[in-house]
């Protein structure tokens, strides 16, 4: 049996969603163009679960793994190689905007996302049908069933906790590169903590996320700013208030405060 070893880390996936009713998974012309896109793009193994947002939307998470070598090599950097060159990153990006993302959904940003996965084995889990609705896939139920589901009830608290943060992690570097709003990246951070614990979470919690994965230098600094801005305006008002005492003092002779 050939399967991609998910033990191996660093390996190469990718994170696709696609936003694209499930109705359309049943029609032919759609599928022939999805699997065209996984044959063209030499996919070797993938798996894309059904789900749907907290507002009814629904759309399609995948985990996607490109065959480049023999998938029985162990080592890790040859593993690590077989990332798309960013030519053909381009030509994918530009065939899921425009070929696999739903007609309602086309031309809008944050329709889709495609970035590589910092952390394939959690990746997997969240893909593996978690909220019951069904796959598209080529991995065996021993495969599904050897790297677990999110939602195994055997999973620490602590584990759930870092899978999430990889995952919210992967939703950034969509942000980065232009793929996802800064809007959407809380849209998505929001409703991933909801279907992992059930309920919203702290308005600290998603504004420490958007700092550390959703936004850039200058987005950064207009944050912190923001948060401190009493800080900063202290910050100022002090520097003015020296400047002031500066120029009375040369006004007025005085250059030694120890002077009796």
């Amino acid at each position: 049996m050939i399967y991609y070893n998910m033990d191996i880390s660093p390996i190469t996936a990718y994170s696709l969603r696609i936003d694209v009713s499930h109705n359309l998974l049943e029609d032919q012309k759609y599928l022939e163009t999805f699997y065209r896109f996984l044959d063209e793009h030499t996919i070797l193994k993938y798996m894309f679960a059904k789900e749907k947002k907290e507002d009814g939307t629904e759309h399609l998470q995948g985990i996607i793994l490109p065959i480049g070598m023999d998938p029985e090599v162990t080592n890790t950097e040859a593993w690590d190689n077989c990332a798309y060159e960013d030519s053909e990153l381009n030509l994918m990006r530009s065939q899921i905007r425009l070929k696999l993302v739903g007609p309602n959904r086309v031309g809008q940003k944050g329709s889709y996302s495609f970035v590589k996965s910092k952390k394939p084995a959690s990746l997997f889990k969240y893909c593996n049908d978690k909220e019951g609705l069904g796959v598209l896939t080529n991995f065996t139920d021993e495969e599904r069933t050897r790297y677990g589901k999110w939602d195994d009830k055997e999973v620490k608290k602590k584990t759930l906790k870092e899978e999430l943060e990889e995952y919210i992690q992967d939703v950034g570097d969509a942000v980065s590169i232009g793929e996802m709003s800064r809007t959407k990246f809380v849209d998505e951070i929001v409703d991933a903590y909801v279907k992992t614990y059930g309920n919203l979470p702290r308005a600290t919690q998603v504004e420490k996320w958007l700092y550390l994965y959703g936004s850039n230098t200058v987005e950064k600094q207009r944050m912190r700013r923001d948060k401190y801005s009493h800080i900063y305006s202290g910050i100022t008002q002090s520097k003015e208030y020296d400047e002031h005492n500066n120029n009375y003092y040369e006004e007025h002779g005085v250059t030694d405060f120890f002077e009796q």
